[in-house]
């Protein structure tokens, strides 16, 4: 039986190199986790910060790193001097608390609902806009958006507008859906994670394939 899992592996990594606004959106991994855990990681993973979001990020086998480290950064607004506790939990999981200067843990920064995330299921890929509820955790992302407003969510070259329909107790993205996930060939188990754009009504959208 594998006994390494059951004793989450711990490692430090301390941002005091990098001015902020810099900060690296990559980390390598210690040898010691990659050779314990390497074979284990996916190419997807996920951060779990401490009000129990989750944020996606992914894995790169060859080089050793963590990618999607801009939005811990902007949780736990990060500074020169402060330090990031990762916890490998196993599987796609790793946790993530901040300490700054003083040691003290970071509270989260107020700015850090301006995105939202949706992992596709079957439902959300039909040939008519079914509707993709928004996780009610992220209700903060679209708080300033009227009622039928379209969201110009944009990923790469291609842009679309997607209709946001508020209904009693939930948020959906309906009109103009079904285009975006076509265009993306999106499947289920895809992450797609939507980062304000510096306007209520822009997005630049994120996609983190399931790994396979």
């Amino acid at each position: 039986m594998d006994s390494d899992l059951k004793v989450p592996f711990m490692f430090l990594k301390a941002l005091i190199f990098f001015p902020r606004g810099t900060l690296p959106d990559k980390l390598k991994l210690s040898e010691d986790l990659i050779e314990k855990f390497g074979s284990k990681l996916r190419s997807g993973i996920r951060f779990l910060l401490s009000d129990g979001s989750l944020i996606s990020g992914s894995f790169d086998i060859v080089n050793g790193t963590i990618r999607g480290l801009q939005k811990v950064y902007r949780f736990y607004d990060v500074s020169i001097g402060d330090i990031l506790l990762f916890t490998y939990t196993g599987g796609d999981m790793f946790v993530v608390h901040a300490f700054g200067k003083d040691c003290m843990p970071k509270p989260s920064c107020k700015d850090a609902g301006l995105f939202f995330e949706v992992e596709i299921k079957q439902s959300h890929l039909q040939d008519y806009d079914f509707g993709v509820t928004i996780p009610v955790k992220f209700k903060n992302a679209t708080k300033n958006v009227v009622e039928g407003e379209a969201l110009k969510i944009r990923h790469g070259l291609k842009s679309w507008n997607v209709v946001l329909k508020k209904r009693t107790n939930r948020v959906e993205l309906l009109s103009g859906w079904s285009v975006l996930w076509k265009d993306l060939e999106l499947m289920t188990g895809d992450i797609c994670v939507f980062n304000n754009a510096g306007s209520k009504r822009k997005f630049n959208l994120e996609v983190y394939r399931k790994s396979v």
